[in-house]
C-alpha cells in the first residue's frame, strides 16, 4: 500500500496522508476504517479464499477484505505517494457513515484474522 495526497478542484495540495509500516493493532485502531485502503496490491490467493465473504457486504468490502488478506502475510507499505484524490473542498475529510450493524458484522470477522498475526508475533 502506498501513500496518498489530497488536492482540492483547482489541484492545490490540501494534505499528504503518510502510513507509516503495517501493524495488525494498527489496522484495529484505525477510526476511519480504510486500512491499507487507496493503492494497495493484493496476492491472488490472499483473496480468492475471501471472495464469497466480501460478496455478502454491499459497503466496507474492502475493509474486511484488507483483514482477512493478512491471513497470508503483513501489508508491506511503499513509502511513496501513489495516489491522489482530487475533492471539492466542502467533501474534503468525509467520512461516509458506516452503519453500526455492518461494522460489527465487519470487526466480528476480521478482529481474529489480525489478533492471531498479533499473537504469532510474540
Amino acid at each position: 500500500y502506498s501513500d496518498r495526497t489530497q488536492i482540492n478542484e483547482n489541484g492545490k495540495v490540501l494534505f499528504t496522508k503518510r502510513r507509516g509500516s503495517w501493524t495488525p493493532e494498527g489496522q484495529l485502531r484505525t477510526k476511519d476504517h480504510d486500512y491499507p485502503h487507496h493503492l494497495a496490491v493484493y496476492r491472488r490467493e490472499a483473496v480468492l479464499p475471501h471472495l464469497d465473504t466480501i460478496a455478502t457486504f454491499t459497503h466496507y468490502s474492502e475493509f474486511v477484505l484488507a483483514g482477512l488478506a493478512t491471513q497470508f502475510g503483513p501489508w508491506w507499505h511503499v513509502p511513496t505517494v501513489a495516489y491522489q484524490r482530487r475533492e471539492n473542498d466542502y467533501y474534503v475529510n468525509h467520512v461516509r457513515p458506516i452503519p453500526a450493524e455492518l461494522a460489527q458484522h465487519a470487526r466480528t470477522l476480521v478482529e481474529p484474522m489480525l489478533i492471531n498475526r498479533i499473537q504469532r508475533r510474540r
